[in-house]
């Protein structure tokens, strides 16, 4: 229990402190697969239902999020054991059709003229904001030229200033695009260090903490091989990520990083009351919330500080 108490404002202060929606999906769906590994212990049919809607309202939210918490927590099932549950079964067969229906309303809801055109800007909008090909067409004058666009022009795309339409031409952006291509991307990228980026961009202190808690629980629990795939499986998607283009989103990698500080906790009493590995667990996770609440505190006095300044400069206004 005190491990369980401990790990719990390590997940949750920093979110209460900064609500962000991309980490609410991504902890319902650690919420869920917490629940589902419950149910494989204590067989009850309300947490199965509960786990179930949790990671409904996750998927919802954003359901990118919840896949990249379902992809890196797949080592961590009792597969053996969930696929002969009927129960299981039935709820995850509902979750399915539920998120298929979930994305045909999406669908339709957006089938308009109008957002179609939208969408096949925001499709090329992506690329330049988010993925880095803004920044690796900035270095290309020649390509800008032949296309008809300036530096100014491109910088003003990427910083998300889409009001004159010449500039947002999806015929000719598309083209262009087009030209740079995906291995040209991806060894720009790994020229550039994104990949190393990416794995750097663990040690911000609002990633650490749980790097420090997941190697130290690593370590001192005897079930490891579930836990290292997890692992695994984590890294290479980070890795991948900054190989396109898009390294260090933190929002993106604490849910997982979340998961996988529980992940030695669900595999049952595997420390012995009264060790000196679970003495040395316990110290673990508190001095890893105790880095949490030097870092959070700060941050939101910063933030509480601003909004104070913004909500006085817009009285202004009035």
């Amino acid at each position: 229990p005190i491990l369980v108490i401990l790990v719990v404002p390590l997940i949750v202060m920093r979110v209460i402190c900064a609500p962000q929606f991309t980490i609410l999906a991504g902890l319902l769906a650690v919420s869920a697969v917490i629940g589902w590994i419950a149910y494989f212990r204590t067989s009850s049919r309300a947490i199965l239902l509960v786990a179930t809607l949790l990671g409904f309202a996750g998927y919802l939210i954003r359901s990118d999020e919840f896949w990249f918490v379902m992809l890196v927590s797949l080592p961590l099932f009792p597969w053996k054991t969930l696929v002969k549950d009927r129960y299981f079964l039935v709820c995850i067969a509902t979750l399915a059709i539920c998120m298929s229906g979930a994305g045909l309303a999406d669908r339709y809801a957006y089938s308009s003229p109008t957002w179609q055109e939208f969408k096949k800007f925001d499709r090329i909008r992506v690329l330049l904001t988010d993925f880095g090909v803004g920044d690796a067409l900035l270095k290309d004058s020649e390509r800008l030229q032949r296309f008809g666009y300036s530096k100014n022009d491109l910088n003003l795309l990427v910083n998300w200033f889409y009001v004159d339409t010449t500039l947002t031409d999806t015929e000719k952006l598309d083209e262009m695009l087009e030209e740079v291509g995906l291995l040209d991307t991806l060894q720009g990228n790994y020229q550039s260090g994104l990949a190393w980026k990416a794995i750097y961009s663990l040690t911000d202190m609002a990633l650490l903490p749980f790097g420090i808690v997941i190697l130290g629980l690593f370590m001192l629990v005897p079930r490891r091989g579930a836990v290292f795939i997890a692992i695994a499986i984590f890294l290479g998607v980070l890795i991948a990520l900054g190989l396109l283009g898009r390294p260090g989103v933190l929002r993106v990698y604490y849910p997982p990083l979340a998961m996988l500080a529980v992940a030695p906790l669900l595999f049952g009493s595997t420390l012995q009351r009264g060790s000196l590995s679970l003495k040395m667990a316990a110290g673990l996770l508190f001095l890893s919330c105790a880095l949490v609440v030097v870092n959070v505190f700060p941050e939101n006095q910063k933030k509480s500080a601003y909004n104070k300044r913004v909500k006085a400069d817009m009285l202004s206004l009035q």
